[in-house]
């Protein structure tokens, strides 16, 4: 199953309140390997979103090693927000 576009944001707190997908949770890179909160999605797609996609992309790298499928959102927020799509801000 997926729990939907931008599970995961790869984001520092401002940028995440300053703007995020819609049920995404946030979980920085600093803490990608050390976040309790992923144990709750290991049997699901996680969709991973950070500002442009750089953050996320390795984010996807260190989970590769771990029980997650994952799918970076290229472009990130900010082409999630230039296509029109809807933020929680």
């Amino acid at each position: 199953t997926s729990r939907g576009l931008g599970d995961v944001y790869k984001r520092q707190a401002v940028e995440y309140a300053a703007g995020h997908v819609p049920n995404a949770i946030n979980v920085p890179l600093a803490r990608i390997n050390n976040a309790p909160e992923l144990a709750q999605l290991t049997d699901q797609t996680v969709h991973l979103i950070c500002l442009s996609g750089a953050r996320s992309g390795r984010a996807q790298g260190f989970l590769a090693s771990n029980p997650f499928t994952t799918i970076n959102i290229t472009g990130g927020t900010s082409a999630w927000r230039r296509a029109g799509y809807p933020l929680v801000e």
